[in-house]
């Protein structure tokens, strides 16, 4: 099986073809709910996602280059004499679980096993009923746990949306840093965090229409796509969406063509002009 598409670029029409392929190949002789493990960046081979989910990953971050036999996903492993040491280390290398520092951290001071993490029950589902847990342990352990899932929600909520490099919890771990390699005194730090707070009160779309006058509410919600907004309010939970995001996208992208995925139609515009603001 050719999969030099490996190595193509993400919008190119053969990474896109050979995704798709290996999608088939893993999920040659599953069932229609089957998940399977994913191996996009995101996930890391740690965990197991549907057909259509999976493609999604695999479309926005790259297929790990030096996965070229597919072990994870049902292919024989070839006999080491036919395969060089670089190869093999590079398998290795891609197939290794990449950890979270963050959550590793939560892990170790809530005493959780890293390799079960998962098997606690969520916190929301943690309602105490005060009869049934009059035990101190019993509270106190529910409590730990609501602690420890609250701590696991900062560390994958982005600082900010569409923030990549720093989560609400990696944020402040950040500062902490800062604070103990610089000797910043409680004082000090509490006063970085009031001007933080402070100098981006007003840095919202909300407070953007409340200054501007800009309505951000409706329909015409992008100041630059102007009255060329796609606009779809959701009867359900009574909010808008924008679906003119693919305008964005390379001209040559395939979800530019969807009809299927999106709001059947296609879309063939060009990017709005950026509003310099002068």
């Amino acid at each position: 099986m050719d999969k030099s598409w490996i190595t193509k670029p993400l919008s190119s029409i053969a990474y896109q073809q050979g995704i798709k392929e290996f999608i088939d190949f893993s999920f040659k002789g599953a069932k229609e709910n089957d998940v399977v493990i994913c191996p996009c960046k995101r996930c890391g081979f740690r965990k197991s996602k549907s057909r259509s989910d999976m493609f999604d990953h695999l479309s926005w971050s790259p297929f790990p280059q030096g996965y070229t036999m597919w072990i994870h996903h049902g292919e024989s492993f070839v006999r080491p004499s036919t395969i060089s040491p670089s190869t093999i280390l590079n398998m290795v290398e891609d197939t290794i679980i990449v950890e979270d520092p963050i959550q590793n951290m939560i892990n170790d001071a809530f005493g959780v096993d890293r390799n079960h993490a998962n098997e606690i029950p969520y916190a929301s589902n943690l309602e105490i009923d005060q009869e049934d847990y009059a035990m101190p342990s019993a509270t106190q352990e529910r409590n730990e746990a609501k602690e420890y899932y609250e701590l696991a929600r900062g560390g994958e909520q982005p600082l900010y949306e569409g923030c990549r490099r720093y989560s609400r919890l990696s944020f402040l771990v950040k500062l902490y840093h800062i604070k103990c390699l610089c000797g910043l005194s409680e004082k000090a730090m509490t006063m970085t965090l009031e001007l933080i707070k402070y100098a981006f009160e007003y840095a919202n779309i909300p407070s953007l229409g409340a200054l501007s006058g800009w309505n951000t509410y409706t329909g015409p919600f992008c100041p630059s796509c102007n009255f060329q907004t796609t606009p779809l309010h959701l009867k359900a939970s009574r909010k808008w969406c924008f679906m003119g995001y693919r305008r964005f996208l390379d001209r040559r992208h395939k979800f530019r063509l969807n009809r299927i995925r999106f709001n059947g139609e296609q879309e063939m515009r060009s990017p709005p002009r950026t509003l310099s603001g002068q």
